[in-house]
């Protein structure tokens, strides 16, 4: 199940040459919210003691989970996204299905023989409501407010509007770090010193108005981040790998070698 979720994540921006549309807010809330309900159910599976509760959380609560995102909300949804080849869609998104039904059963075992099920129903829940929820809700959230502004008439009338917009509040945060600095020893945990909250204030906008760029561009902004941080994983992964070519140690290497291999890695793409 989460490789079919990965795979419904990523057909969209890995699918040459298939025009879609823009995701809605409210269908991408919405399917973070079947998300959830299916990891509630099976983190309530190990809670399990009697046959009554077996039924109810596995019969009604799993199970409707699994019908949430199965075969037809799946057609449905992806039958509405895309244009044009919506076969190849449709055969790219059910064959993330298949895998994650060869990949769950085999995992399923595993994790009952090493932890017993009660712990393996724990970890498959985790794993499945983290591994989407933390990485997109606040991205969803931005884009669904923007959207509902949108709606009654609150939006920009193109996208020169939002693209000034990320310039101005490009502009409040270096004009914040110029004045107070952005040297935190936080590691990004909120702290109460009022400098670093006026730059996480300004910050705050900044992403927020990127996320309505994309909105207005008609890019989804968690689909975006997402194949964003693949290109800088692959790109690292190709740093690292001519560094050990070149004999070259990446944690002392310095800034400008590291530059330098990465121009080199991004040029070769």
């Amino acid at each position: 199940m989460s490789s079919d979720l990965a795979t419904w994540n990523r057909i969209k921006a890995d699918v040459t040459g298939l025009p879609v549309r823009t995701v809605p807010g409210d269908a991408a809330v919405t399917g973070v919210a079947m998300l959830a309900g299916l990891g509630a159910g099976l983190a309530l599976m190990s809670t399990v003691r009697s046959l009554g509760t077996l039924y109810l959380y596995y019969g009604f609560v799993v199970a409707l989970g699994i019908t949430l995102i199965g075969f037809v909300p799946t057609s449905t949804v992806v039958s509405r996204w895309f244009r044009r080849r919506r076969a190849t869609a449709m055969g790219i998104a059910l064959s993330g299905r298949s895998l994650g039904g060869l990949v769950m059963v085999p995992l399923s075992a595993f994790l009952i023989r090493a932890y017993g099920w009660r712990s393996a129903y724990l970890i498959l829940a985790a794993g499945i409501t983290l591994f989407l929820l933390p990485l997109t809700a606040a991205l969803h959230r931005a884009h669904r407010l923007q959207e509902r502004a949108a709606g009654v008439g609150f939006d920009w009338p193109d996208v020169r509007g939002p693209v000034e917009k990320v310039r101005e509040e490009l502009q409040e945060v270096e004009a914040e770090i110029t004045r107070h600095g952005a040297e935190f020893a936080t590691h990004g945990v909120p702290s109460a010193d009022p400098r670093h909250a006026r730059l996480e204030h300004e910050l705050g906008d900044l992403l927020f108005s990127v996320v309505n760029l994309c909105r207005k561009a008609g890019v989804h902004p968690a689909l975006a981040l997402d194949r964003a941080n693949e290109r800088f994983q692959r790109r690292w992964e190709g740093i690292e790998r001519l560094a050990e070519e070149r004999g070259i140690e990446v944690r002392t290497a310095g800034l400008e070698v590291l530059d330098s291999l990465w121009d080199e890695v991004k040029n070769d793409e």
